[in-house]
């Protein structure tokens, strides 16, 4: 038997839409696999967008009307959890251990800032050791495809393509979904070799894309031509110094995508 998948949901009260509790209620209608679904409210100032007090009030009404209602309907084992520390980050990463989570999903509010995550996301993404769904709010039809992004034609990354791939194979089996996979190159000395990138992904010809330029504005090209709805990336950017800067390749898909974004 499957064992069951424990799913950290972040919800943001405060704000107006919740990208990642309305995937969590995506996720557990359809999913085959039974799961259990950890919903962490944040109660810090920093999920404080104005000094208005009637925003920063979250009832037991609002609370059962908007997750616990929702899901018991389906039928789906849940819990809900306050975080009250000013660094949720920090509980959140100790819940994931704790809870033995699977997945993690975070709601992405981007604006025109020049830095979209904040620093407790940037402290999620970088510790995290487990898949992180970055959810953004839906605008039209679902098509029902994913993008995992991959690089051939450098042998360091075989470990995270492979990390990669299997996630993204896992997903389209689970959620009846389309897979693509996209290759980006910057020297035509190093051309990825379309016949490799379709048999590690197991996928046609035609749902492989290969394409010169930086990383961050092919993947965003590609997820928007084939209208992708969710797009996976290896998590190694998440580690060592060059982890930690700002404004880097991560940021930039994440805010230039439009799609939810998997970090695996």
């Amino acid at each position: 038997m499957t064992a069951k998948l424990n799913i950290l949901v972040v919800v943001d009260p405060t704000q107006t839409h919740h990208p990642s509790l309305d995937r969590a209620l995506v996720m557990a209608r359809q999913s085959q696999r039974q799961l259990h679904l950890i919903f962490l409210l944040l109660s810090t100032e920093q999920t404080r967008k104005s000094d208005d007090l009637t925003s920063l009030t979250c009832s037991g009404q609002w609370v059962n009307e908007h997750i616990h209602a929702p899901v018991a309907e389906l039928g789906i084992e849940h819990s809900i959890l306050i975080s009250w520390s000013k660094n949720w980050s920090e509980t959140l990463l100790a819940l994931e251990t704790r809870e033995d989570v699977g997945m993690t999903l975070i709601s992405f509010y981007g604006s025109g800032r020049e830095h979209l995550l904040s620093d407790d996301n940037w402290k999620l993404l970088r510790n995290s050791s487990k898949p992180i769904l970055i959810a953004r709010q839906k605008e039209g039809e679902t098509s029902r495809r994913l993008l995992a992004s991959i690089k051939t034609q450098d042998s360091s990354y075989e470990e995270r393509n492979k990390n990669v791939i299997n996630g993204a194979q896992t997903l389209a089996e689970v959620y009846n979904m389309e897979l693509h996979v996209v290759n980006a190159y910057t020297d035509s000395l190093s051309f990825p070799d379309r016949a490799k990138v379709a048999a590690l992904a197991a996928v046609p010809n035609e749902h492989v894309h290969i394409k010169v330029g930086e990383p961050q504005k092919v993947i965003c090209d590609v997820a928007r031509d084939i209208n992708a709805d969710l797009v996976l990336i290896s998590s190694h950017q998440r580690k060592g110094l060059q982890g930690m800067l700002r404004g880097n390749t991560v940021e930039k898909i994440i805010a230039g995508v439009g799609r939810d974004v998997l970090m695996i």
